[in-house]
């Protein structure tokens, strides 16, 4: 019983956020649409007129973070394995940790990549050089 109920809990908590990010971007664009008046209007922060651009920025943004978490895992990942003494189980654990932090690196990577190839696609920008 307790299993559904935080399950549940889960789906609504999702739904919510993203039903409040639509949201937030439709609100902002439509203020954004309709300003006539410079000094009455909301400014843009980021520059950003189309979500491309603004998608763009996020993975721009995201993915140095993705590869300084891999790095930091695959340090620890090193240390365990280093300092495991001959210990089978610490070997293990060590081993386990480089490898999801090589893998976590490459799915991080190759999401960048598929994005980039799909916006390349959409825009009409696709170049094979």
């Amino acid at each position: 019983m307790k299993h559904k109920s935080y399950r549940r809990f889960l789906r609504y908590a999702r739904n919510t956020i993203f039903i409040t990010v639509l949201f937030a971007l439709h609100f902002s664009y439509t203020l954004a649409a309709k300003c006539t008046d410079e000094t009455k209007c909301l400014q843009n922060p980021i520059g950003a007129t189309d979500i491309a651009t603004l998608v763009a920025r996020f993975i721009k943004t995201i993915l140095p973070v993705l590869g300084t978490g891999a790095l930091v895992m695959f340090i620890i990942g090193a240390i365990h394995w280093i300092l495991s003494s001959g210990s089978p189980e610490k070997v293990k654990k060590g081993q386990d940790t480089l490898v999801w932090a090589v893998l976590g690196a490459a799915v991080a990577i190759g999401g960048y990549l598929a994005l980039k190839f799909i916006f390349q696609v959409l825009t009409g920008n696709l170049k094979f050089t």
